[in-house]
């Protein structure tokens, strides 16, 4: 993998002055959060954290709550280090009390009918990112001209900080707009577009003009997802007048936005967009799906495999067309498999679970092993439809090349018959 044309954020980190590049090789730091560097040397103490900790909680402060746990889930080095920082990220993504009864609430823009928040603040990944070459680059530069904004609009080449994310469903669209935000040190708000968009006269162009009057109170940070919902092309005759009112009031939000507040958009239906919309966004990155080394290294991730994995290299061939989203889910249905049954990774049942859902329909790995029969078709598949080595068709099921070779022999002749 030392060839791997993946992009990873965090990983190998050079610092240039300004600027934060990142490099896409796996190594150990690859559970890292992607805003956790190396720890710097004068790293509070786990005793000041908990006195932070108790201060922010007894003034009832959540968001200050939420953002010292991500802090110390970054640099917390002791033994049971996975177990702390997953045991924190439940904890912060946990939603204990009503949205309403949250202290920085009253600072969100609401529905003016139903006073429900019009966005709401997520939680900072705490997996890191995984890119190829050219969306990588793409958005590590993104992000240094983000955070050196006001270095750039000294020198009179400041720029709309708006970003469109376009690509199919489950590419990590949404997962890189947390990174974004983690990476700048910003507020991770997302736009609830179930409150915004109003079936009442006008109500949605309102609500979306108070979506970028509170972005534009100061550096901030704002996440549109399923933009085409509020931006689709003007000229489409089978639309309503009041879609292109809502669109027209996007655009005039975009256009009146300050140089300090990022903006990122992402869609699943670039070709929907009315083309001023294109116009509005000076970065725009299009994620695929993940290509052969890529799936790898996200099958190494999600299994918890960051050494060689052969495993790992066998499975990206046969997960062509597959998402991020799908392999992350497929790889931890896989682990909880194996700690329900007390016994390793069963990547025989994973196998036949990835070749189930080449058709579209993710289908998740059995809980018991794979019946002899149902195990000799696996083989035979992963022979004739992907040209796999009877070496590592036996390293996936479990078996020596012997036996596959032995199995397949077999199953030839009873064809033939």
């Amino acid at each position: 993998m030392a060839n791997s044309k993946r992009n990873m954020l965090p990983g190998n980190q050079k610092r240039i002055p300004g600027h934060s590049v990142w490099e896409g090789e796996m190594n150990r730091n690859v559970l890292q959060p992607s805003y956790a560097p190396d720890v710097p040397e004068n790293s509070p103490s786990v005793g000041k954290w908990f006195a932070d900790l108790v201060d922010v909680a007894l003034s009832g402060n959540q968001d200050a709550i939420r953002h010292i746990g991500s802090l110390f889930a970054r640099e917390y080095r002791g033994p049971d280090r996975r177990e702390v920082q997953g045991r924190i990220s439940s904890a912060i993504q946990r939603r204990l009390v009503s949205l309403n009864d949250v202290r920085s609430v009253s600072q969100l823009p609401v529905d003016e009918k139903s006073r429900v928040p019009l966005i709401e603040e997520q939680p900072w990944p705490t997996m890191p990112l995984l890119l190829d070459e050219q969306a990588g680059a793409a958005l590590s530069r993104f992000v240094a001209e983000a955070a050196n904004s006001k270095q750039l609009s000294e020198a009179g080449l400041g720029s709309r900080l708006n970003l469109l994310l376009s690509g199919p469903p489950g590419t990590g669209k949404t997962f890189i707009a947390g990174h974004i935000a983690a990476r700048l040190g910003l507020p991770f708000y997302t736009v609830r577009l179930d409150t915004v968009v109003s079936s009442l006269l006008g109500d949605t162009a309102k609500n979306i003009r108070a979506l970028f009057e509170f972005a534009s109170n100061g550096p901030g940070f704002l996440f549109l997802d399923e933009v085409d919902a509020i931006a689709k092309r003007r000229d489409d005759q089978r639309e309503l007048g009041e879609i292109k009112r809502v669109v027209n009031t996007l655009i005039q939000g975009l256009d009146l936005i300050n140089d300090k507040t990022v903006i990122v958009a992402a869609t699943n239906h670039a070709h929907l967009l009315d083309p001023a919309i294109f116009r509005r966004f000076p970065y725009q990155i299009e994620v695929s799906l993940p290509e052969l080394d890529l799936r790898e290294a996200l099958w190494r991730l999600y299994l918890d495999r960051a050494e060689d994995c052969t495993e790992a290299a066998i499975l990206s061939v046969i997960s062509k067309g597959l998402s991020c989203s799908d392999i992350r889910e497929l790889a931890i249905a896989a682990r909880r498999t194996a700690v329900l049954t007390g016994s390793g990774i069963d990547f025989a049942g994973l196998a036949w679970a990835v070749i189930g859902s080449r058709e579209g329909k993710l289908h998740m790995p059995p809980i018991s092993n794979l019946e002899l029969e149902t195990k000799t078709l696996l083989q035979k598949r992963l022979r004739d439809d992907y040209e796999l080595t009877f070496e590592k068709i036996g390293r996936l099921t479990g078996v020596s090349k012997q036996a596959v070779i032995a199995t397949l022999r077999r199953r030839r002749n009873v064809d033939s018959e």
